[in-house]
């Protein structure tokens, strides 16, 4: 099950940010981002094994860090929750499932 995430679209042209800019970065308009709500679903873009982290993920380490391509066209990093049974490769299909501090969790679909 995919938890959903807001995500800000632009007015104008579409472009969608995880971030409210001044204005639109395809099209410039000022303040034109409405929210909107995202699936969180996508595919890994890139990742990465992180060994050395901060003292506050030290248990958890070594995880998984990702960038993941959003059904919505939007690239989020995030981690990879369920790396330490299944590593996940380049275009492996994930969905969000919580987010904790700040930090976006994804887990790897199955089927």
């Amino acid at each position: 099950m995919s938890h959903p995430f807001t995500v800000y679209q632009c007015h104008s042209c579409g472009l969608r940010s995880i971030t409210a800019p001044g204005y639109c970065s395809r099209c410039r308009s000022k303040q034109s981002y409405e929210l909107i709500e995202a699936e969180g679903r996508g595919t890994v873009f890139s990742c990465t094994t992180v060994y050395v982290c901060e003292q506050k993920w030290q248990a958890e380490a070594p995880y998984q860090l990702a960038v993941i391509e959003c059904e919505e066209g939007l690239r989020v990093l995030g981690r990879i929750a369920d790396s330490g049974a299944n590593p996940v490769k380049i275009g492996t299909s994930v969905t969000l499932t919580e987010v904790r501090d700040g930090v976006p969790f994804f887990h790897i679909m199955q089927g």
